[in-house]
């Protein structure tokens, strides 16, 4: 056409298609059907998946029977595997900073190397909830469900920070240490509960699979869940006891009876 130049085509070429033409009458003969030979046309070219193991604790238990059996071969396990194992590591690592930060601020609060301790152990009383509620729910502890964890180290300590400081507090107005424990645990228990239950209300419906069950949030909204409603309730009891005990245990050292700290 006149006047027209500098004229490119931008269609390009898609990947290369092999086309097969079945025979259905000679397919007959030897018992085949369309779809076992697009299936041994498709292990042809691309290669079939013979089986699948799953997190590869079987072929970690066969290594040393197949190494032992042939000197000259060692196994590795990579891959996927490779990296989930260094996203676990790097998360202990992760979990242990937050244990130890934690400690440093409560310390730093309240001025002591003790109490930081007695209420860092609802960390330990969540992992029930969560061993729990992964047993309940059917999911693994998979790696999302460990970021779940180190997130709950930082959540749990609230309740008990709260219970403490209001003995501390009474403490301080000459209240006497039972009533102060007792005050404790009748006065703060409402705002305890209302405060926490607002984040398992809020990852129930994933936790839960409402609306569509994940695999990969669901574990992680699992862990927070159980793990946080039975660092609550044990809290509740427990936290106050142990003030109790290791309050003893520091006026039995000094022979007096004073606070901790």
């Amino acid at each position: 056409m006149a006047g027209v130049k500098d004229i490119r085509d931008d269609l390009e070429p898609g990947k290369r298609e092999v086309r097969i033409h079945i025979n259905q009458e000679k397919a007959a003969l030897y018992g085949l059907t369309n779809n076992q030979i697009a299936l041994a046309a498709k292990g042809a070219f691309e290669g079939l998946e013979a089986t699948t193991l799953t997190a590869n604790r079987i072929v970690e238990e066969r290594i040393p029977e197949v190494e032992a059996k042939y000197p000259g071969i060692q196994v590795e396990l990579g891959g996927e595997y490779e990296k989930t194992q260094e996203s676990f590591s790097s998360l202990t690592r992760s979990f242990v900073i937050t244990i130890i930060l934690i400690y440093v601020i409560l310390g730093t609060q309240f001025q002591s190397f003790i109490q930081p301790v007695v209420i860092m152990l609802t960390v330990p009383f969540s992992f029930i909830g969560v061993v729990l509620g992964l047993l309940v729910m059917g999911y693994p502890f998979s790696l999302v469900a460990f970021v779940g964890v180190v997130a709950l180290a930082g959540i749990v300590v609230n309740d008990s920070l709260v219970l403490i400081d209001f003995i501390n507090r009474s403490r301080r107005k000459d209240t006497s240490r039972w009533r102060a424990i007792i005050q404790s645990g009748k006065i703060r228990m409402r705002p305890i509960l209302l405060t926490t239950i607002t984040t398992p209300l809020g990852l129930l419906p994933m936790g839960l699979g409402i609306g569509g069950k994940s695999r990969v949030w669901g574990p992680m909204a699992n862990t927070i869940i159980w793990g946080l409603g039975f660092a609550t309730i044990l809290t509740l009891f427990f936290i106050p006891a142990f003030y109790a005990i290791v309050d003893d245990l520091v006026g039995w050292l000094f022979k007096k009876e004073v606070p901790m700290g």
